[in-house]
């Protein structure tokens, strides 16, 4: 069983709904990771989930544009890279969401 790394915001519940229900009909583990969850340091925790994954999803919405949202969003993208993760990236139908995926 796989475990993949889900980066999301935490205001997006069509999403994390849309995923569960994905995840629970399949042999794979989904990680959701929030600030407010794991004990710093965060760095450190995300480092080694990301690390854990087979891949990384991205889930944009609308609640990703914030600043601080996309800057983790590069953060957790550049680990999943750095550590030759796949990266895919999932946009919701018929919504231009303006968040630059690095890779």
């Amino acid at each position: 069983m796989a475990q993949v790394f889900i980066s999301h915001s935490k205001e997006d519940e069509e999403g994390r709904v849309f995923f569960d229900r994905l995840f629970a009909s399949s042999v794979h583990d989904a990680f959701w990771y929030s600030w407010e969850g794991p004990e710093p340091p965060h760095a450190i925790t995300l480092y080694n989930a990301i690390r854990s994954s087979a891949s990384i999803f991205v889930i944009l919405s609308e609640g990703m544009e914030k600043p601080q949202t996309r800057s983790w969003i590069g953060y957790e993208v550049g680990i999943a890279i750095a550590l030759k993760k796949k990266v895919w990236v999932f946009e919701p139908e018929n919504r231009n969401i303006n968040v630059p995926v690095p890779y």
